[in-house]
């Protein structure tokens, strides 16, 4: 049983065919190409644009201006339809048959380096060392950096089961639900107890009058058995 060798095929687009010669000549093959569509194109159009004047002047009683016009316009879309196929074959024979370079034609800046020098090769393995021992403090840094932020989200989360048990224990002890609202609750008592011991220090004890603030209690009789 004979095996047949199948050569894969790889179809490369024409844009891509054309960068190796453009960088020889100096400009892309198919910008000369589409230049040359452009000035015929607009000479063609200033041709038909004529033509259509001069139809319009011979045979203006004949035909109407719309229809002169209509008739430019379908000559254009013609001749642009047809001069788009022909220079898409024009296209492949620049790039294939006349602004072609043979495979084995490399460039200067792709040749190989015949010339070795010790200084340069040292240079290049001394900045390879320098290079490999910067990644190597950075993958440190990195190390480190993940360590301390497992402590800080370790942190967080012991803040905030801090902050849920003093919550539960203001509301269970003090029956308010914020630190804010016990140092208003005490910041009231101590007020509350300042304004009654200021009070009471301006109480005078001399006065007969207060003796009715607080008179004494009434003592009860007893009744005799006649």
């Amino acid at each position: 049983m004979v095996k047949e060798n199948k050569v894969q095929t790889v179809s490369v687009p024409i844009e891509v065919a054309q960068e190796y010669v453009s960088k020889l000549l100096g400009f892309a093959p198919l910008q000369l190409s589409d230049d040359l569509y452009n000035v015929i194109i607009t000479h063609l159009g200033q041709m038909i644009d004529e033509f259509g004047e001069k139809l319009l002047d011979k045979f203006s009683s004949k035909f109407t201006t719309e229809k002169i016009q209509s008739l430019t316009y379908y000559l254009k879309e013609k001749l642009e339809d047809r001069l788009i196929d022909m220079f898409d074959s024009f296209d492949i024979f620049l790039v294939s048959k006349v602004l072609y370079l043979n495979p084995s034609v490399v460039l200067k800046d792709d040749e190989l380096q015949l010339s070795y020098s010790e200084k340069y090769d040292k240079a290049i393995d001394d900045r390879i060392i320098t290079y490999t021992n910067r990644i190597s403090v950075l993958k440190s840094c990195l190390t480190e950096t993940e360590q301390e932020a497992a402590k800080i989200n370790s942190i967080i989360h012991n803040l905030k089961n801090m902050k849920n048990n003093v919550k539960q224990t203001l509301e269970n002890v003090y029956g308010v639900k914020s630190v804010d609202e016990l140092c208003a609750s005490v910041y009231e008592r101590n007020n509350s107890i300042s304004r009654l011991y200021t009070a009471l220090n301006n109480i005078n004890l001399s006065n007969v009058n207060f003796l009715s603030i607080c008179p004494p209690p009434k003592k009860k009789r007893k009744h005799k058995n006649k």
